[in-house]
């Protein structure tokens, strides 16, 4: 392939080096661009717009003013966000929402939502950039829609009642021991991400590639500690590898750990390593932040 070409095949490629050179390293490069190229849009189809309108709680992923990811939970009645029939934008109206974990965008931020109905293993991501901030709704661009198969996810209902009401936070440099003992039990996590600053070829995508938010899941214990690091493997997946990708560009995530017993809420900040050994990656994990939201209005017996 001559160097113009292959200047051409990169500049129209949907996915950023950090994905390409995972695709690469995982030998499926050629597969994943025929699949980036037909699922990675803005446009989204009827059932999935339906499916965001009737959704109880969103996972969101968006990066402070230090380049740090965080994964977050915004929760609300089914129509709290609002997905536009004609145009690819969508709205969260906080009339009908919460945001317990205190999700923060401005204008022109990247904002990564991840909608997830975990009793069907049903899921959708959106990447979007957030074009106004107003007192009662968030309006946001969609970059790219598209769906993910149900490999994973755990099945259950989604406990409305409890994670709902006041919460307080209490925050620890690195990992506290409640929130170690919360990552080792949980069957389910979601893991936060972004390409970080744009880069010379992303010149004409840099609105695509911003802040992303994944499901994570197994049996427990699949997120474990080694040494003082938090450790999961990469499971098979779609191929597209765009949270590996991204960790390879911007090596910091977060990850949003929720108790389905006792309501509590964990927000981990985290740098992280790819490491590949022969066919197999795992991601190591350096806390560095844990953000631990404890349910305020539940009797002491009923949290972890």
């Amino acid at each position: 392939m001559n160097t113009e070409t292959s200047q051409d095949a990169v500049s129209t490629s949907p996915f950023h080096p950090g994905e390409r050179a995972v695709q690469s390293m995982a030998g499926v490069r050629e597969e994943a661009e025929k699949r980036g190229q037909r699922m990675l849009t803005a446009e989204l189809n009827p059932p999935q717009r339906e499916f965001f309108r009737q959704l109880p709680f969103l996972v969101s992923a968006h990066t402070d003013e230090h380049g740090q990811p965080w994964a977050g939970l915004i929760t609300g009645e089914p129509g709290f966000i609002a997905v536009e029939e004609d145009r690819n934008q969508c709205a969260v109206h906080w009339d009908r929402a919460s945001n317990p974990t205190g999700v923060a965008v401005r204008a022109g931020d990247t904002l990564g939502l991840l909608g997830i109905e975990l009793a069907t293993r049903r899921r959708n991501r959106l990447n979007t950039t957030v074009f106004a901030n107003e007192d009662q709704q968030w309006r946001m661009l969609i970059d790219q829609g598209y769906g993910n198969c149900p490999k994973y996810i755990n099945e259950r209902p989604w406990p409305a009642d409890l994670f709902a009401g006041t919460y307080q936070l209490q925050d620890t440099e690195g990992l506290s021991a409640a929130a170690q003992a919360l990552a080792a039990g949980t069957d389910t996590f979601f893991i936060a991400t972004s390409s970080g600053p744009a880069q010379p070829d992303q010149a004409t995508r840099a609105s695509a590639w911003g802040t992303d938010v994944s499901h994570r899941g197994g049996e427990p214990g699949f997120l474990r500690t080694e040494k003082d690091r938090l450790v999961f493997e990469d499971y098979p997946g779609n191929n597209m590898f765009n949270t590996l990708g991204n960790i390879v560009q911007h090596p910091f995530c977060g990850l949003l750990i929720l108790d389905f017993h006792g309501g509590d809420i964990l927000q981990l900040a985290a740098s992280a390593d790819l490491v590949q050994a022969g066919d197999e990656r795992k991601v190591e994990l350096e806390i560095l932040t844990t953000r631990h939201w404890r349910a305020a209005d539940r009797p002491a017996q009923e949290q972890h």
